[in-house]
């Protein structure tokens, strides 16, 4: 493995370094070299390439086993938090305008952060219901009984029921993961805002709007 592809040397950490290390170094390095602050644009780039692959535990293990970087998969782990960061930063512009309140006014990172926990919340609040739902599901499995030769439908049913309840915690999970990352992306921003002018944040009710299309 050469240094180039060495994603540990390129954030300063062991290989056995726990993600909260991973992340830590990360934020370090980014605020320096970050092209918003002067950084240069291809070292950022590496920086966030190396954290996007060390942070997600599949990509990671395959890192470690074969020394090898899958750039596409790289790619869309960052496409993923980019992505979060995109909705949170339309959330929060969409409810100032929308409160006839200036943008160069609010501290709009931390009403971006604001979001995303708010997000993380809702989204821990509908696992939390799923996970007893499934539980009921789970406790009808086996109990339906049918004439011998008949289809057991309302078994399928069951189980069909629990799948998808698997899949949406599955999803749930990602999104969360995905919401985490884009707070740690944020780390590395700051802004300069006029004098401030409060804008009182709904994101609790905005996030639970958007269940709908999100899966929060």
């Amino acid at each position: 493995m050469s240094q180039e592809q060495n994603l540990y040397q390129r954030l300063g950490v062991r290989r056995n370094a726990r993600p909260e290390t991973i992340k830590k170094a990360f934020r370090r390095l980014a605020k320096t070299a970050h092209p918003d602050v002067g950084g240069n644009r291809v070292e950022f780039d590496r920086l966030h390439q190396a954290y996007a692959v060390l942070m997600d535990a599949d990509l990671r293990a395959k890192y470690d086993l074969t020394g090898e970087i899958n750039p596409q998969a790289a790619d869309n782990a960052a496409a993923k938090i980019l992505s979060m960061v995109v909705w949170a930063f339309d959330c929060v512009v969409d409810q100032v305008v929308d409160q006839g309140a200036d943008v160069a006014k609010q501290d709009i990172i931390d009403l971006m952060r604001q979001a995303l926990n708010a997000k993380i919340k809702e989204g821990e609040k509908v696992r939390r219901a799923n996970d007893k739902k499934r539980g009921q599901y789970q406790k009808l499995v086996g109990r339906f009984k049918v004439r011998r030769g008949e289809p057991n439908r309302l078994q399928e049913i069951a189980q069909a029921k629990i799948a998808g309840v698997d899949e949406l915690l599955a999803r749930l999970s990602r999104e969360e993961t995905d919401a985490r990352n884009a707070l740690e992306f944020l780390d590395a921003y700051s802004f300069d805002q006029d004098v401030m002018s409060r804008v009182v944040a709904h994101f609790g009710t905005s996030t639970s709007t958007a269940t709908a299309s999100t899966g929060f």
